[in-house]
């Protein structure tokens, strides 16, 4: 009672995705909690994503040598307080990120330097005061694949020009996934550079059909400077020598289990 019980298992990768569906029928706001474990070294060295029904808010904790840190605090979550939730939380590098699927709200922070980067064990946590907590199913991918997204852009007007550009790969009308490159990384004219959005492999996973993929492209004035765009002259998809005509195939997952 009042303790935290983790499931973890070894990966033999310290940057993945983890997902989960974690809820219940009969949950109640207090002592709700939707937890995902991430770089499990020991019992004093890990990464702790919890969203917490009753203020519907996500912290990332870090705890090392044992003393806990809340490093992001997010409201506005979405958590179903009458069914379950797909949560998803991914580390890769130095970035930490959670949230719930179909909903827009993700909480991140980014470290510093790399924290607990030999920890490869993920896996979920249920806290026992909360004890009508179910876990449906979990599965972890790979943070990284052989998939990249490259757009070659550059910024219009002088380099002090503030843009940023958000990127979305469609199969048809279903999202893949989105990523959205700040104004730091995009060079201004004349000079032309290539971004690169590396889909992890949850998104490679849900890759059908290749042929039709689509790549819809906004691009946000965060400058207040009405005149800011980009110009765009090539938008391609990467992928691996050996990626299978019918899409993903589950390629780079490392853990299915459930439904």
């Amino acid at each position: 009672y009042n303790k935290y019980n983790h499931a973890t298992v070894e990966t033999g990768e310290s940057d993945v995705v983890v997902e989960t569906n974690q809820g219940s029928l009969s949950q109640t706001l207090s002592g709700t909690y939707g937890m995902i474990m991430l770089r499990y070294v020991d019992t004093d060295n890990f990464w702790s994503v919890q969203i917490y029904a009753s203020a519907d808010r996500c912290k990332i904790n870090e705890k090392s040598a044992g003393s806990w840190y809340t490093r992001n605090t997010t409201t506005g979550m979405g958590w179903n307080t009458t069914g379950f939730n797909d949560m998803r939380a991914k580390v890769a590098g130095l970035n930490i990120s959670c949230g719930i699927a179909g909903e827009t709200t993700v909480a991140s922070y980014t470290m510093p330097s790399p924290i607990h980067a030999t920890g490869t064990k993920h896996g979920v946590t249920v806290y026992s005061h909360s004890d009508w907590i179910q876990v449906q199913n979990i599965a972890i991918w790979k943070a990284t694949s052989d998939h990249q997204v490259v757009i070659r852009v550059q910024k219009y007007g002088a380099p002090e020009k503030v843009i940023s550009l958000q990127a979305k790969l469609k199969e048809g009308t279903t999202l893949i996934g989105s990523h959205t490159f700040a104004n730091s990384e995009i060079t201004a004219y004349p000079t032309w550079v290539d971004l690169t959005w590396t889909l992890d492999g949850s998104e490679v996973n849900e890759i059908t059909d290749y042929t039709a993929l689509s790549l819809e492209m906004a691009a946000t004035d965060t400058g207040g400077d009405k005149d800011n765009f980009l110009y765009v002259t090539d938008t391609y998809l990467k992928v691996g020598a050996d990626a299978p005509a019918g899409g993903g195939a589950g390629r780079f997952m490392l853990l299915g289990v459930g439904p």
